[in-house]
């Protein structure tokens, strides 16, 4: 399996954080459940299965992992959009995404945007064309709230340092502000969002390191023990920790920071 993820024209940045794919190659199982990890932000993507079949789809935030049937030679791609964009652009009130995967709704807009993520799914050079699409949705659509942006990359940068109070601080407004406008634009609060990316950030990292290195890991990442992150691990993938890292593992990452691969390929 390969799953990466792409850098976007600047044009596309107060809207989009990252242009991903995820492909079943020809090495990996014939059907298996695909676990996907919460990443706290929504998702506009079109899956493209063998034999021509398309599904296009509009995933939420959550707080738990989902589980998806995926087949050999299945591939599918996605824009990851900012918190608030959801709203803005399809339009959907975020509380009603949060936990969900929906169809994607028909427009001409939202057509377009499909048929270029499929396109990009079968041909990874297509970003252009992906992101003319998308530049499209967003005429004449207001801008998601740049403070609320600002607040989840903060956050995404240290997520085992968040103190509510301080972000705020450091933002401007006042705790109760903050808390409003990122559930308003999410669907979920600056602490769940913290939540989320203290477990990516953990899993991530042991990715790259030993069982025995997994206790330092965990408290890097804010968590109060290994026992504490086993039990995050069990309530947000429904496994334990050597099962996920193990599945993960299987999975070729390159992130849009760095591109480069997470093991040999």
């Amino acid at each position: 399996m390969f799953y990466a993820e792409y850098p976007l024209p600047d044009p596309c940045l107060p809207w989009a954080v990252c242009l991903w794919r995820f492909a079943v190659e020809r090495d990996d199982p014939a059907q298996f459940s695909h676990i996907i990890p919460p990443d706290g932000m929504v998702s506009i993507s079109m899956s493209c299965l063998p034999g021509g079949g398309q599904h296009g789809g509009l995933t939420g935030p959550s707080s738990h992992a989902h589980v998806v049937p995926a087949v050999h030679g299945m591939v599918a791609a996605g824009i990851r959009l900012q918190p608030g964009a959801a709203p803005a652009l399809l339009p959907v009130a975020a509380r009603d995404l949060v936990g969900q995967m929906q169809p994607l709704p028909s427009s001409a807009t939202n057509d377009l945007l499909a048929h270029a993520l499929a396109t990009f799914a079968a041909d990874p050079e297509q970003i252009d064309d992906v992101a003319a699409s998308f530049m499209a949705l967003t005429v004449g659509k207001p801008v998601p709230d740049p403070v609320v942006a600002d607040a989840a990359q903060r956050i995404i940068a240290d997520p085992a340092n968040l103190r509510v109070d301080r972000l705020a601080g450091a933002l401007r407004i006042s705790p109760r502000q903050l808390r409003r406008r990122f559930l308003a634009a999410s669907g979920i609060s600056p602490k769940a969002f913290a939540q989320i990316y203290r477990l990516r950030q953990a899993c991530i990292m042991a990715l790259s390191h030993p069982v025995s290195a997994w206790a330092h890991i965990a408290a890097d990442a804010g968590f109060a023990d290994q026992a504490h992150f086993n039990r995050h691990v069990a309530r947000t993938f429904g496994v334990t920790p050597r099962q996920l890292i193990a599945y993960l593992g299987s999975i070729d990452h390159r992130f849009a920071s760095n591109l480069q691969p997470t093991r040999d390929v």
